[in-house]
């Protein structure tokens, strides 16, 4: 079998999801395991995509900091729009430097953070009209996986970051990583 290095190494980071998975059930619950989720979500995208997973920490700091400061009614317009412009223009840079060609790039695994990072202000969204008493059909329909707060820095890192879906999804809810 030809693989070439990028291939290669995407696909053992993902192997090396199974014994990293051991390893995080037997951690106590807290910051370790959020700490952990990061850490080693941020090595396997160092061995799988090199110097291009600051992209993923770009968006994730810049989501974080739209979290920290619009409200919720807004932060679930903009991080949206965010990170679909950033995920767009990943594409068409790579369109114009590897027309029809193939390559890994950041662009690949962008797609499950992008999920991750929509689902997440609509959750605090959704929280939020709960709280108020105002909500719709749809943020009743999804109650079960509002948030009334914004997490915590080490807690948003280790879910944007989680080894166990950074490489290939799936792309979950806030609310299930903090109970898994």
């Amino acid at each position: 079998i030809k693989f070439d290095e990028a291939t290669l190494c995407y696909t053992l980071g993902m192997f090396l999801c199974y014994p990293l998975g051991i390893i995080m059930h037997m951690l106590p619950y807290g910051k370790m395991k959020h700490i952990f989720s990061f850490l080693m979500g941020a090595a396997l995208l160092q061995f799988s995509l090199k110097k291009q997973w600051i992209h993923h920490m770009i968006t994730v700091l810049v989501s974080y900091l739209i979290l920290l400061v619009a409200p919720a009614k807004r932060s679930k317009v903009i991080i949206p729009v965010f990170v679909m412009t950033y995920l767009t223009l990943g594409h068409m840079h790579r369109q114009f430097v590897n027309y029809l060609g193939w390559d890994l790039g950041f662009h690949t695994t962008h797609m499950i953070l992008t999920i991750k990072l929509y689902s997440l202000s609509y959750n605090l969204y959704d929280g939020e009209m709960l709280a108020k008493g105002k909500a719709d059909r749809a943020s009743q329909k999804c109650s079960n996986l509002s948030l009334n707060e914004i997490p915590s820095f080490i807690e948003f890192l280790g879910y944007t970051f989680n080894f166990s879906t950074i490489l290939a999804g799936p792309a979950f809810e806030y609310k299930i990583y903090k109970t898994a």
